[in-house]
Parts: C-alpha cells; structure tokens; sequence
C-alpha cells in the first residue's frame, strides 16, 4: 500500500506521471488483488499518456487476477473465525483499512468496500471498451457486472443507458436503464435533462419528456 499511496501523491501533487505509474506498477505487483491500484494505473494511462491499449490491459490483468465474489465471503468469515491470526494479512489485503474490535461491522464494511472497487473496476474497463476500442458486447458484459457487483453504481447504468441508447439503438432498454440511474440519484439534475431530450429525440414522447424537464427545472431552477 505504500507504493500505492506514493503514486496517489506524485500524481495528484508533483504532476510526476513517470513516477507514478511506475509506483502504481509495484503496488499491484506486490499484490495481485489490489484492484485499487490497477484502477488508478489505468486512469492515470489515459488522463496523462492517451494510452487506451495499456489501460486496457491493465485492467485485463487486475481483473483476471481478483478473487471470485463467490469464495470472498468463505475467505472473510474463515479469517474472523480464526480472531484475524491467520486472516488479518488477507482481511487488511482486501479492505485496505485498519483493524476495528467488531467483527461482524468489519465483515460487512470489508466486503462492502471491496465489491464497491471491484464494480469499478468492470465499469470503467467496460466503458474504455465502449468509446475506444467499438467492442459493445464486452462493454455490455463488463458494465453489467459492474451493476449487478454494486447495485448503488449510478455510472454502471448510465454508461449501460448510454450503449444502448448511442450504439445498440435499443431505445426501451437505454429508458430502463435511465430510469434506474434516478433512482439512485433522485437529486441529480442533469440526468433528468438528459432523459427528457432523450424522450423527445429518441422515443419521441413528449408527455414523458415534458415530465423530466420540468422535474430537472425543480431540483435547480437557474439551470442552463
């Protein structure tokens, strides 16, 4: 985590890119289940180098490399039965956090923050899939996983909403996908504007579209 934390640092402070790949690079080669880092190398690669091929791969190989969901509860539960003796490397592996006195909070939060990164992880290797490399059956796989991993990652169904409603031209799917992206953020209201012009263009239902004007003119009067 040191090296992780290093590159957070010359990347966010020294503008240091080299440097902070380079730091980024060793925290998931030491460890192999730091999706934290892979998705930070990745993001680095295209805001500063335009690298779209490294960053895909990159998240190819954190992704290959992270634990099945499906054995991450096992894994925790044998580490809080053993009082973290053998499972406090493991745990503070995945979590990233210190030690709390409350194992049942620390499983919950534990497996909470780490499906959380993870979801991330899927999302944003499935939109890199999207806008730069025009593969929109991984793109639909990976931001499903994404949404389904983390039902709270508002962004996994609007990039969804996006693909279908941009490039699968399925217009129903991309409104259901919209709609879910409000349920989450009731109180975003660029995305009600957003779906009324896509109501009025695509669907062409004005009723609807009228509605979603008007619901973002509420949450933000002045907005323009």
């Amino acid at each position: 985590k040191i090296h992780f934390d290093l590159a957070r640092l010359l990347e966010a402070h020294f503008a240091d890119y080299e440097g902070a790949k380079e730091h980024y690079n060793l925290a998931y080669g030491i460890d192999i289940d730091f999706i934290e880092a892979y998705n930070a190398q990745a993001d680095l690669l295209i805001n500063h180098f335009d690298d779209y091929e490294e960053a895909k791969l990159c998240w190819e190989l954190g992704l290959k490399h992270i634990p099945e969901l499906n054995d991450l509860s096992e894994r925790l539960e044998d580490a809080i039965k053993n009082n973290f003796t053998n499972g406090e490397e493991l745990i503070n592996k995945i979590s990233r956090k210190s030690y709390l006195p409350f194992p049942d909070k620390y499983f919950e939060e534990t497996e909470q923050n780490y499906r959380h990164h993870l979801a991330i992880g899927h999302g944003k290797y499935g939109v890199l899939l999207m806008e730069h490399f025009n593969d929109y059956k991984g793109a639909k796989k990976h931001l499903e996983i994404a949404a389904a991993i983390d039902p709270n990652l508002s962004n996994a169904f609007y990039y969804l909403a996006h693909l279908y409603r941009a490039h699968l031209k399925n217009y129903d799917k991309a409104f259901a996908q919209y709609k879910r992206v409000v349920e989450i953020d009731k109180d975003d209201f660029g995305i009600y504007f957003e779906i009324a012009i896509f109501l009025n263009n695509c669907l062409r239902d004005f009723e609807q579209s009228k509605i979603y004007y008007e619901k973002a003119i509420e949450i933000k009067p002045d907005y323009f």
